[in-house]
């Protein structure tokens, strides 16, 4: 906005010159101006003008990677935290990750025995089992076959075996068994005691109970191996889940890697390089700028001040309308004007333009009556030129420099007596 500001006002200027150029007469004072004074000034003007916008450019130019460099730290925090939260979370993982392994092997070395007894049962031994539970199935269909459901079914059987043997034995004497079908229902009678002699042959109820039981611990020991199976089988998925989960995080926390890396070149780069460089240049351009615009107001002679950082030390050039200004070569209230402009464009840079007054404590010491009288004449129209500066307050104990001085006021502070005593003398 200073920069716009001035822009239109040394516009407004130039358009001023050229008025005074096409009629040749001060509007001010009616008094002829001479073409190379006229042509001086436009020139000087539009110096200062290709100079303001040259800066505005700079500063838009300044402001865009500021706004991007603002941007990408914003990026850099919020990743920084995200990669901080997955840091802490990876760790957990890992630490649940590190038991559910060493659950896992506790239930793996409890599965092998389990398979061991499982799968290396022995062959011959199968086949036995599988024989003895074929046997125990023929046993059931026939029991189902002829209802006999219990005990006391075998015990009647058993009766009625011994009551026909007992019969038989009777018979064997005289005749065949099968010579006594002496009639159809005989002969089917005569039949079903053959066949259930057949059947019945070799059959002993305890070995009957002692195979169902072991078909029935078989039995019972595969469902408890199968239960075993799937828990482990569980629990293997969710370890697989929880691998694939940290596979993920992994990738996570490498992209969060690289962003930190590369953000880490970008403050090392720029923030520890680049920019406290960038920033010293730009201090130095502002206080160049202003320290020229107060040089202006003092009418010396001398249109700009420039500074530049070289090496360790700060050079200063002084220029006049048209070539460089040897300082040494300068009077003694040219010095002071150079000074005093230096003093007030580095407090306007410190303040941010916001000069609501400024205070110089003795600034007469080691200058002499010339320049302590000068120095109170540039204060005096700085402090009124467009009020620039609202007040200016300066402390001294020179008390004559400010004789014919134009000042609002004077105050002077004297002890007399061991008390202080003040009084305003304008």
């Amino acid at each position: 906005d200073e920069i716009n500001r001035r822009i239109v006002t040394i516009k407004t200027k130039l358009d001023d010159y050229e008025v005074i150029k096409s009629k040749g007469i001060c509007p001010t004072c009616d008094r002829s101006i001479s073409n190379a004074s006229i042509y001086s000034k436009i020139h000087q003007k539009m110096e200062e003008l290709q100079g303001l916008e040259d800066a505005m450019k700079e500063m838009k130019y300044r402001e865009e990677e500021l706004e991007e460099m603002k941007e990408k730290i914003i990026e850099y925090n919020k990743a920084k935290e995200e990669a901080m939260q997955l840091s802490d979370r990876l760790k957990a993982l890992e630490n649940d990750y590190a038991n559910i392994i060493k659950e896992y092997e506790i239930v793996e070395g409890e599965l092998m025995p389990l398979k061991d007894k499982r799968f290396n049962i022995d062959m011959e031994e199968i086949k036995e089992l599988e024989e003895k539970i074929k046997k125990i199935h023929q046993a059931e269909w026939w029991l189902k076959r002829y209802n006999i459901e219990g005990i006391e079914d075998i015990k009647r059987i058993e009766e009625e075996r011994d009551k026909i043997k007992n019969i038989i034995e009777l018979l064997e004497s005289r005749a065949d068994i099968e010579e006594l079908a002496i009639d159809e229902y005989a002969r089917e009678l005569i039949n079903t005691i053959i066949a259930l002699e057949e059947e019945s042959k070799g059959y002993d109820p305890k070995e009957y109970k002692h195979l169902l039981d072991i078909k029935n611990k078989v039995y019972d020991e595969i469902r408890r191996l199968e239960n075993t199976q799937g828990g482990l089988k569980a629990r293997l998925d969710e370890i697989h889940k929880k691998i694939e989960e940290f596979t993920y995080l992994k990738q996570v926390l490498e992209q969060a890697y690289r962003y930190m890396t590369f953000y880490k070149q970008i403050r090392d780069d720029i923030y520890h390089k680049r920019l406290p460089l960038e920033l010293r240049s730009w201090a130095f351009d502002y206080i160049s700028y202003k320290a020229s615009e107060y040089l202006r107001i003092f009418d010396i002679g001398i249109s700009s001040i420039h500074l530049r950082e070289e090496k360790n030390s700060i050079k200063m050039r002084c220029y006049g309308s048209s070539d460089l200004v040897d300082i040494n070569s300068m009077s003694g209230g040219e010095k002071v004007a150079v000074s005093l402009a230096l003093r007030f464009a580095i407090a306007s840079f410190k303040g941010r333009e916001n000069i609501d007054f400024i205070i110089l404590d003795e600034p007469t010491t080691h200058l002499d009556q010339e320049r302590r009288r000068a120095l109170v004449k540039l204060i005096a129209k700085l402090a009124g030129y467009h009020g620039l500066i609202r007040e200016i307050i300066m402390i001294t104990h020179d008390a004559e420099i400010f004789e014919d001085a134009d000042v609002d006021n004077i105050v002077r502070f004297e002890k007399i007596g061991g008390i202080s005593n003040i009084s305003i003398e304008r």
